[in-house]
């Protein structure tokens, strides 16, 4: 997984005007012709030439052309120190305005000396609290900031604060502007909680000194949206960009930079979530602004263009990509000259679409470059280092060099470390790196394990915290790591610890779910996976080795602090200072080492006591999952199956064991048989077709193939174990096979065995409930423009509620037709009824819960988005919900996720047990069905499983022989006692 590279946009908030272009360049023209006359006339010594050159330079830095503004503010800087001296405030000032440009140009090292003499310089002149002292603190903080020496500028900014708010007050423009950046620097730590206490607080005082769009209050908001965006608050984060974006829009015009600053920012956020369709149509709003009226070097259409690259690059669109990329290269060296930071980190990321084009030779190239400027001027541990390192590693990955991309990667995973937060998800990308490493190898699975251990319970972490995700974020997210979840899964099989790969299967299938529903209905706290004793030394062990060099490294950024704030440089800090130095390079090397021979040692370990301790860890585990069987009941058993590649894997737990067995099918040879059998099955819908005997022997042949895949293996256990009820718990595709029509020869499932759905994602309680004898029913009999009439609905309703001529099964009423609309669905669930039943076309579509709706009786739709979402419709007290009349769209990218999430949408929001059904059933069965079932749970004492299996068996041995296609589609979710 290819990390692409953004520039930040936070750097741009407070960027200058840019609008007036042409009037710039002619300024720029007037002053250069200033610049030669003035040298002609007066000199280059002349006070008046010095003006003038510091003049252009500074047009040339407001025009973005930072080269140039360098060279002159270079040459001014020299005349100026020669002819007054160093300590002149002229000097000093050309000194604060080369610093800056370097800063720009990416050129770390002499800025840092520039500014760091400046204030010595300023401190020893006017004191450590003087305006012109609190500026250069100022500037050197934000150098620090940009080299990620975090732990320095934090010092620098908590003094500055502390000297505004004394000298100023705390609700000063200048003390909130220091809180800003003291609180960008905690944002970039992952100090989160001290990051937000600062920005509300600034927001707060600036809504109430300068306004509520005051451009102060907004930049704030701006930045509070990064903070969010960071969490995974996504949806908090696109609240901010909003309230940015229509403020900037009413005060500044829409084509104006503060604008196209929550513009850029608003389409960033709906890339990372996969939102596409609404991303795209801002950044091309924000790049034909930037076309019309800026230039290809100005910083905003430089974003512009890299942010809808960043875009095209997660939809595959490379050559899109590639050419938006060099564009904005183009720009930035245009700019800020070829080895600038932007145009560096622009390098990397046309490095990562290369390498997806299999262009490794011209990937390779860039990296390098990338690489050679990097580690000079920003340090081997700044982050833009770290991510050239990390992508240069992914690409010997890619070109089969796995020593050396697994050198890499650790490398860039030990800096990781010291600068991002522990549950940032870049270390997740780090770890399953060294995974897919591990994977490609071939060999070593207790470390490729441990690695993409470490990434999921990274991801489980930060799935916990994305509560305010919304529309297709969840989706993007499940997209993203599905694969790494499943990779571990499928490591733990092959190493025969099969309660963790089971505890794996639920994490997947919690994670599925929680892309359901968008984010609402939470299933509740993530859980994580456990680490063996080998793996808590392996941890301990890296930890330990990292953080030598990374503990030098902020003793050296405090006494550089400290020798910064003192003004001057004592001689034994200056020998101190050198042997910390010296020491971090040892240790750093030691590190290097250390991990080699690591790697090594890993490579000859014997596995013996890794599997030893898993198979503790294992026995507990599965010790734990059969006691929660038992405690479900006695007779009941737990399947879990699921389906790689290379075969198909049967967990099963009884109250007595828990038993893994492989199946030689691949994936593709099960899906397809699944789908043959459906198909098979939605024949029976036409009578002169179900009838054919040589579709029945086709069928039978069919559904006898997945028995034997799916069942026979673990029938002798089943049978052992006495089981009565088995609850299933499927992954992907597996889901849209009806388990009920699985035929042994003799026999189907359902004549064997009571059998139900279990969505952990729902957290079901199974709880044993008597005394249903009341509910509520809606329906939709007649046709409603593309809807189909439901003639049975009528008849179905009145089989379970009741008519005039003839009493129901459950006491209550009914609503049909032109009567069933969403107000009466809130109204009726008003009060707690146990059952609720509801039959009308439910379209059900894999992934879009826009377009998976209820057919109301006045034509409208109640989505699932909406049913999610809404605080009147939930389902408390109903012991039963039932919709007779599912159409789920196989085969059209779905993993039958939609179905059971549905379930478990519905179990979150308070219904004990779900009965839906696989595909739209039978009007002339599903009546009969249906009143049998609540027949058998109202008057026979039944629980819903048994009842189920009862009607189901009910209709196969009526006279009329009903086809698997009438009793097979219904299935029970939940808490089927």
């Amino acid at each position: 997984m290819l990390k692409f590279v953004l520039i930040t946009i936070s750097l741009l908030v407070s960027y200058p005007l840019w609008a007036q272009v042409d009037q710039k360049s002619r300024l720029i023209e007037l002053l250069e012709g200033r610049v030669q006359a003035y040298e002609t006339r007066f000199g280059e010594k002349d006070k008046r030439t010095i003006t003038a050159i510091a003049q252009l330079a500074g047009r040339y830095e407001e025009a973005g052309r930072y080269e140039e503004a360098a060279q002159f503010y270079l040459r001014a800087l020299i005349i100026c120190k020669r002819e007054k001296g160093e300590k002149h405030n002229d000097t000093l000032a050309l000194m604060s305005n080369l610093g800056n440009v370097y800063r720009e140009l990416g050129r770390y090292v002499e800025a840092e000396k520039l500014f760091e003499r400046e204030l010595a310089i300023t401190t020893q002149k006017r004191g450590p609290e003087h305006l012109s002292t609190l500026i250069s603190m100022t500037n050197l903080a934000l150098l620090k900031m940009s080299l990620s020496q975090f732990d320095e500028a934090e010092s620098l900014l908590l003094r500055l604060r502390e000297i505004r708010s004394r000298k100023q007050g705390e609700d000063h423009i200048d003390t909130l502007g220091v809180s800003i950046n003291l609180a960008t620097t905690y944002l970039r730590q992952g100090r989160f909680d001290d990051a937000e206490e600062l920005m509300l607080r600034n927001l707060q005082v600036g809504e109430r000194i300068q306004g509520a769009e005051h451009r102060n209050t907004l930049v704030t908001v701006f930045f509070l949206s990064e903070l969010y965006q960071a969490q995974g608050r996504f949806g908090e984060s696109e609240a901010m960009l909003r309230r940015d974006l229509e403020a900037s829009e009413r005060t500044q015009g829409p084509t104006h930079p503060d604008t196209l600053s929550p513009i850029i920012g608003m389409a960033n956020l709906y890339t990372e979530q996969g939102r596409y369709s609404e991303a795209e149509p801002l950044l091309l709003r924000a790049l034909s602004v930037t076309d019309q009226s800026l230039k290809n070097e100005n910083p905003f259409s430089i974003v512009a263009k890299t942010s809808l690259a960043f875009m095209y690059f997660k939809q595959e669109r490379y050559g899109d990509a590639e050419n938006l990329l060099k564009r904005a290269l183009e720009g930035s060296e245009a700019a800020s000259g070829e080895d600038n930071v932007t145009a560096l980190g622009l390098i990397t990321s046309l490095a990562g679409v290369h390498t997806k084009q299999g262009r490794y030779r011209d990937a390779e190239l860039l990296l390098q470059r990338a690489l050679n400027s990097q580690e000079p001027t920003l340090g081997a541990h700044h982050v833009n280092t770290l991510r050239s390192k990390h992508t240069l590693g992914l690409l010997r990955l890619e070109q089969g060099r796995y020593d050396d991309a697994e050198k890499l990667i650790v490398q860039s995973l030990a800096g990781r470390k010291a600068a991002l937060p522990l549950t940032s998800p870049v270390l997740a990308q780090s770890y399953d790196a060294l995974g897919r490493v591990g994977l490609k190898k071939g060999q070593h699975s207790a470390r490729t394990i441990y690695f993409f251990k470490e990434s999921v319970n990274i991801l489980q972490g930060l799935r916990q915290n994305m509560v305010e995700l919304d529309e297709s974020a969840h989706q993007a997210f499940l997209d993203s790591w599905k694969e790494t979840y499943s990779n571990l899964q499928r490591l733990l099989i092959t190493e025969g610890r099969f309660a963790e790969a089971e505890l794996v299967g639920r994490m997947l299938k919690e994670t599925e779910y929680v892309a359901f529903v968008r984010g609402n209905g939470s299933p509740g706290r993530s859980p994580k996976i456990i680490f063996t004793d080998q793996e808590k030394a392996w941890k301990t062990q890296f930890s330990r080795w990292s953080d030598r060099p990374n503990k030098l490294a902020h003793e050296i950024s405090a006494l550089k602090n400290q020798i910064e704030n003192s003004g001057a440089l004592k001689k034994q800090n200056s020998f101190k200072l050198a042997e910390l130095e010296t020491a971090y390079d040892r240790a750093y090397g030691t590190f290097r080492d250390e991990v080699k021979s690591w790697l090594g040692e890993v490579r000859e370990l014997d596995n013996a006591k890794v599997r030893e301790e898993a198979r503790s860890l294992n026995l507990a585990a599965s010790e734990r999952m059969q006691g929660v069987v038992a405690k479900i009941g006695p007779d009941v058993a737990l399947l879990q199956a699921v389906a790689f590649d290379d075969g198909l894997h049967l967990f099963l737990i009884t109250p007595g064991a828990f038993k893994h067995i492989e199946v030689s099918v691949d994936r593709n040879k099960l899906f397809a048989a699944i789908f043959e059998a459906r198909r098979l099955i939605d024949e029976g819908r036409d009578p002169s077709v179900s009838e054919m005997a040589t579709r029945s022997k086709e069928l039978h042949r069919s559904l006898g193939e997945l028995y034997n895949w799916l069942i026979a293996p673990i029938e002798s256990e089943l049978t052992d174990a006495g089981t009565n009820t088995l609850m299933l718990n499927l992954q992907g595709q597996i889901r849209y096979l009806p388990f009920a029509a699985l035929w042994d020869g003799k026999k189907w499932l359902t004549e064997r065995y009571e059998l139900a759905l279990y969505t952990p994602a729902a957290q079901t309680d199974f709880v044993e409930f008597k005394g249903i004898q009341s509910g509520k029913a809606f329906g939709l009999s007649e046709g409603l423009g593309q809807y189909s009439p439901l003639p049975g609905v009528l008849k179905e309703l009145q089989y379970i509620m009741g008519s005039d001529s003839e009493p129901g099964v459950l006491d209550g009423s009914y609503v049909m037709n032109a009567g069933f609309t969403r107000a009466a669905i809130e109204k009726g669930l008003e009060t707690p009824t146990p059952v609720l039943h509801i039959a009308t076309h439910f379209q059900i579509n894999p992934g879009d819960e826009a377009f998976s709706f209820l057919v109301l009786g006045d034509g409208t739709r109640l989505t699932l988005s909406e049913i999610s979402r809404s605080s009147k419709i939930r389902f408390r007290g109903v012991e039963l919900l039932t919709l007779s009349a599912c159409e789920t769209a196989i085969g059209s990218g779905g993993t039958g996720m939609e179905i059971e999430g549905f379930g478990a949408l519905a179990q979150n929001k308070g219904a004990s047990s779900v009965i839906a059904s696989l595909w739209q059933v039978s009007d002339d069965s599903t009546p009969v069905f249906m009143r049998t079932l609540y027949d058998n749970i109202v008057n026979g004492g039944m629980n819903k499983a048994k009842a189920m299996q009862v009607a189901q068996m009910n209709l196969i041995k009526s006279e009329d022989g009903f086809d698997p296609f009438h009793w097979a589609p219904f299935i029970l979710m939940g808490n089927w006692k």
